[in-house]
């Protein structure tokens, strides 16, 4: 914590100030984490919006306030709501769970944020990591199976064409079976013109 972060914290009227708006960003937080999970991967995206600049502006007046503890989970708590509100995560509900206990913990926090240094989130931080660190690895293998699908399909298409170019070459020269319909139109020509003379 910088001198000026200290000094922050001990300005009453701007921790007063935090607290009130903490208390009015999480106030429904739990009934709007579980209208998340209900509506599921049919994102409503004002809804988490909503939700998500109340947690933004949370971690960042608490970093402004020197409120390490509070920031900390709450930008881990943010990071799971981006993936959410761009589609690269559906909120099941054993990932809304994970969120309602660190949101309740956030609540706690901001309630006496000058106690808040000393709280141990560890376990919150971790489950909120643990679930963005596997979406992005599985976001990260989606995009790499696809680029492998993408180049296998292309040397495919090549492979083709160059079949398809092999075979045209082919039907452009006399196959084995042309000459020999060849050679029997010609001898049927000979032997008509030796019955006309």
């Amino acid at each position: 914590v910088t001198s000026s972060e200290s000094d922050s914290m001990n300005d009453p009227q701007l921790v007063a100030e935090f607290v009130t708006e903490a208390t009015e960003s999480l106030a429904d937080i739990e009934n709007q984490l579980l209208q998340i999970e209900e509506a599921s991967a049919d994102i409503d995206s004002d809804l988490v919006n909503t939700v998500f600049r109340g947690i933004h502006s949370i971690k960042g007046v608490a970093g402004f306030l020197g409120l390490s503890t509070i920031n900390k989970l709450a930008h881990r708590l943010e990071d799971v709501l981006n993936l959410i509100r761009n589609r690269e995560l559906v909120p099941t509900s054993s990932i809304v769970d994970v969120m309602l206990r660190a949101a309740d913990e956030l609540r706690a926090m901001t309630s006496a944020p000058e106690q808040s240094n000393e709280m141990d989130v560890s376990e919150h931080v971790e489950a909120l990591s643990t679930i963005h660190d596997n979406a992005v690895n599985a976001l990260k293998q989606v995009a790499d199976d696809t680029e492998v699908g993408a180049s296998v399909e292309k040397i495919a298409e090549e492979v083709l064409e160059l079949v398809s170019d092999e075979m045209a070459n082919e039907d452009a020269s006399p196959t084995p079976a042309d000459e020999v319909s060849s050679v029997a139109s010609d001898v049927v020509k000979g032997e008509s013109a030796a019955e006309k003379s």
